[in-house]
């Protein structure tokens, strides 16, 4: 289901998608098998068969695998999230109380648990390797 989105010139929101309280800039897409809510994907940006919750998920960042995405701030986006990533997993359920700042390029690697608060502004391109953790 979707409610109260905003979508640009060739976003979608494809089948089997919840999607709500979002704003999808041009040529973004969320879906199939995603589940968003209160979230702002920047262009060109992809997430299918994931979860992203009140996140800025900036421009050319992909999550194209079962992950989880719970207050990230992604404004230079251009990063990928690896499959069955947790990031912002210090948290009360599906809204946050902290939030993880992200730079520019970040990789989240196949399983990592990136706890509250982290702050990778100041380390682009970052790779975080798969099985990795970052605690708070």
């Amino acid at each position: 289901t979707v409610s109260h989105a905003l979508l640009q010139w060739s976003s979608t929101i494809t089948s089997q998608t919840d999607a709500h309280h979002v704003f999808l800039m041009e040529k973004s897409e969320v879906g199939p098998h995603s589940f968003t809510a209160n979230a702002i994907f920047g262009p060109d940006s992809h997430v299918s068969g994931g979860e992203v919750h009140c996140t800025l998920f900036g421009p050319n960042a992909n999550s194209h695998h079962q992950s989880l995405l719970i207050g990230i701030l992604w404004p230079l986006g251009r990063g990928n999230v690896g499959y069955g990533s947790n990031v912002g997993s210090n948290h009360t359920g599906r809204i946050p109380d902290q939030e993880t700042s992200v730079g520019e390029g970040t990789f989240w690697g196949l399983g990592s648990v990136i706890k509250f608060p982290v702050d990778l502004t100041s380390a682009p391109y970052s790779i975080v390797a798969a099985g990795g953790q970052l605690p708070p």
